[in-house]
C-alpha cells in the first residue's frame, strides 16, 4: 500500500473542515446516541427477565383465586370481597418490591456495562 492510498483512504473516511469543534461535537453526538442505544438494550433485556416471572405469577393468581376461595369456604370464611381485597393488596406489595429490585438490578447492570 503506497502513501497516496493511505492518504486517499484517510480523506474518504475523515472529513477535515478545519474546525475541530465540529468534529468533536459530531463525536459526542455519536457517543450519546450509542449510549442511548445501549441503555435501551439493557432496559429491554432486564425488563424481559423481570416481567416474565411476574406475569406468570399474576396469571397464576387469577386462576388460583377460585380454589383459594373454595378452601376458605370450607373454613367458614365466605367474604369474597375481603379475599379479593387481600389478594389484590398482596399482589400490589409484591409488584412494588419487585419494582425496587428491578431498579437496583438495572442500575447495577448499567454500571457493569459502562466499564
Amino acid at each position: 500500500m503506497s502513501i497516496d492510498t493511505v492518504y486517499i483512504t484517510d480523506q474518504r473516511y475523515n472529513t477535515y473542515s478545519g474546525d475541530d469543534t465540529a468534529t468533536l461535537s459530531d463525536t459526542n453526538a455519536l457517543k450519546r446516541k450509542m449510549e442511548e442505544h445501549y441503555n435501551n438494550l439493557i432496559r429491554s433485556q432486564v425488563l424481559l427477565v423481570f416481567c416474565l416471572p411476574i406475569a406468570v405469577a399474576a396469571i397464576h393468581i387469577v386462576f388460583d383465586f377460585n380454589m383459594v376461595e373454595k378452601l376458605l369456604t370450607l373454613l367458614f370464611l365466605n367474604n369474597t370481597a375481603l379475599t379479593a381485597l387481600c389478594t389484590l393488596g398482596t399482589v400490589l406489595v409484591f409488584f412494588l418490591v419487585y419494582g425496587v429490585v428491578y431498579l437496583l438490578t438495572a442500575r447495577t447492570y448499567y454500571k457493569i456495562v459502562e466499564r
